[in-house]
């Protein structure tokens, strides 16, 4: 059963258990014939495999702490609060959504349902101050305190009623949060027509993350259904709250628990770092900004399925192809051997996460040398072992690592890599709530034109979407045109 779930996991396929069922998670859009009757044959070995599995780490389990006036940041909020001081930083680390409402609104029922989220979620009313000693610590308000009301307004009796909302929208998206009184979720509904709403959402970053937001809608959905039906919605209690894992994880760190990952991070990013020399339109700003906007483009199937059959006779994952394919890209442009690329992982590895909301978003940051002599299957073979060398040892905070490598800051640039790969699983829920339901409403995405945030001075978003690999690269607009992007996007197609 080891070796059948350590296949799975090379091949970027992750099994988990939900209610007693398994749960499949993959890139793609169907899994080959083979393995899905393997699945079936051996599903309730599997079950009984991972519920023994699940039991250990909760006997194992992050042990809630006692309470106190306030309690630890873990090492992805450090960074962040850090990021955040300067404003373009305490702009850029936001989750936002906006939504059209189309039907009956029951506004009692929305405000229930996240009152009710606030009281479930200690992280959605924290906030981070610094102590006399000047330690930035988390303090959890009680939901009273927090002061969270979601921002109403009625244009429907208004001639420009849209655009009055859109305004109001804007406004709540660019709003820098005040990390020290909090809320650090805003929520908005603005009423445009009759049975029309548009709804927002913004959040900072250092609460939340992609996991989190499909949490937070899904039980957002969740009550207001219940509320809507006069019923009571019921959610399994949680055991644990972010400070516990807070604590749990500095532990973790200072007890020599990640010693293993530490060595391996610190021998993989010993030396000279290098700084990509990628070449830009414009010269760096002396201090990083944030400003971005995306090329958005299809990589056709022809090209697609090239790349994938060559990741199958190399016993790669598209992942690791695309990994490959973009270091070559950043070769050709800088003529560098030595290249670091980063990557997120969810960061969720422990059972006792899996229905929580906070930042535990960890970062991979993956160095790869490229010979030039060498073909592209020998780089694919260096991605391959370099992405499940990180994968063994992704428990390691990203950020801790950051600091023990004390690097000289460099205020013009991010920390370790400038260019982030990902690759999206469309069978994974995105935190989008379009397409839910919500009593009989219909609910669409809501293009309001807010600007794009670049965190990165280049960002490859790949979507497996049928036979085709849809790509968004994200660029920072006081670096790069958008004719140069385009010639990079060339090189895909």
């Amino acid at each position: 059963m080891e070796d059948f779930l350590k296949e799975l996991k090379e091949s970027n396929i992750a099994i988990s258990l939900e209610r007693d069922d398994l749960k499949v998670k993959f890139n793609g859009t169907d899994l080959p014939a083979d393995l899905v009757k393997r699945l079936k044959e051996n599903k309730a070995r599997i079950v009984e495999y991972l519920s023994g599995l699940k039991q250990e780490s909760r006997d194992k389990g992050i042990i809630p702490i006692a309470t106190g006036e306030s309690y630890p940041l873990s090492s992805s909020q450090h960074r962040l609060w850090t990021l955040s001081q300067f404003e373009e930083g305490n702009f850029a680390y936001k989750m936002q959504g906006v939504f059209e409402f189309s039907g009956n609104l029951n506004t009692p029922a929305l405000t229930s349902a996240f009152d009710n989220l606030i009281i479930r979620h200690e992280s959605l009313r924290t906030v981070f101050r610094e102590t006399e000693k000047g330690l930035v610590r988390q303090f959890i308000l009680l939901p009273e305190d927090l002061k969270f009301a979601i921002d109403t307004h009625d244009f429907c009796n208004q001639q420009d009623a849209e655009e009055l909302a859109k305004a109001q929208v804007h406004a709540a998206l660019v709003k820098p949060f005040n990390l020290t009184e909090g809320p650090l979720l805003r929520v908005g509904l603005y009423r445009i027509a009759n049975k029309r709403w548009i709804f927002s959402y913004v959040m900072h970053h250092i609460i939340s993350d992609g996991l989190s937001m499909q949490i937070l809608i899904k039980e957002t959905l969740l009550m207001y259904n219940a509320f809507n039906s006069g019923k009571r919605a019921y959610l399994s209690p949680l055991r644990i709250q972010y400070k516990d894992y807070s604590v749990w994880q500095q532990n973790q760190v200072k007890d020599g628990t990640f010693a293993a990952h530490r060595t391996y991070w610190l021998r993989q990013l010993s030396g000279r770092l290098p700084g990509l020399r990628f070449p830009t339109d414009n010269p760096r700003p002396v201090v990083k900004t944030y400003n971005g906007a995306t090329l958005t483009l299809t990589v056709p199937g022809a090209v697609s399925q090239s790349l994938k059959s060559v990741c199958r006779k190399q016993n790669a994952t598209l992942f690791m192809g695309l990994y490959a394919l973009v270091t070559t890209l950043l070769y050709r442009y800088t003529h560098q051997q030595d290249i670091i690329i980063g990557s997120p992982i969810a960061g969720r590895g422990h059972a006792d996460l899996e229905d929580q909301i906070g930042f535990y978003l960890n970062t991979l940051a993956l160095r790869v040398h490229v010979n030039e002599e060498e073909s592209f299957n020998s780089l694919l073979q260096q991605a391959r072992r370099i992405t499940l060398d990180a994968y063994e040892h992704q428990d390691y905070p990203f950020d801790q690592l950051v600091d023990d490598l004390q690097l000289k800051r460099d205020l013009s640039r991010n920390v370790l890599f400038d260019v982030m790969i990902l690759l999206q699983n469309v069978n994974v829920i995105n935190h989008k709530i379009s397409n839910q339901t919500l009593g009989d409403l219909v609910i669409k995405e809501y293009n309001n034109g807010e600007d794009t945030v670049s965190k990165y001075d280049l960002t490859f978003y790949f979507t497996e979407v049928a036979d085709d690999i849809l790509m968004n690269i994200e660029y920072n607009t006081d670096l790069f045109s958008p004719e140069t992007i385009g010639q990079l996007g060339a090189y895909f197609v």
